[in-house]
């Protein structure tokens, strides 16, 4: 197991939200690794949904993060920033946080991958373009336990 995400949903279809091969569009609250058992990211996955169910959540920003895959290949992704609700920290900083192996877990700001590319070029453009049309609210449709 690895942790907890919120699935978004765009009601009107913009393009903003794709599907990429890290899953449907979603936002991490906590990537935990092996580092919770099954039982409790269950708990704290059924936590997160009934505070975040169908509440809204402003897109604002794309913009391009570049990094080195394990392989040492230059990866682009084009990121989605978003206001962050006060359910959505609230979930991370009252249920993850206080946990003792906290400190092992990737907490990273809220964010919506995009899309994933291997040309800076190509990733700075579709950034481009998906700023085009934000800013624009998506709502959160469900929780996945990945």
């Amino acid at each position: 197991m690895s942790g907890v995400y919120l699935i978004c949903w765009d009601e009107e279809k913009t393009g903003i939200l794709q599907t990429t091969n890290g899953g449907y569009p979603h936002i991490t609250i906590a990537y935990t690794g092996s580092h919770l058992n099954r039982e409790a990211l269950l708990s704290l996955g059924t936590c997160v949904l009934k505070a975040t169910a169908l509440k809204s959540i402003r897109c604002i920003r794309a913009r391009v993060n570049t990094f080195m895959e394990k392989e040492q290949v230059e990866r682009h992704d084009v990121l989605i920033d978003i206001d962050p609700i006060e359910e959505i920290t609230a979930a991370r900083t009252m249920l993850f946080q206080p946990l003792s192996n906290s400190d092992k877990f990737n907490m990273r700001p809220f964010h919506i991958t995009h899309s994933i590319h291997y040309d800076l070029e190509t990733a700075t453009a579709m950034a481009q373009r998906v700023n085009t049309l934000l800013p624009h609210s998506v709502i959160i449709t469900g929780v996945t336990i990945d």
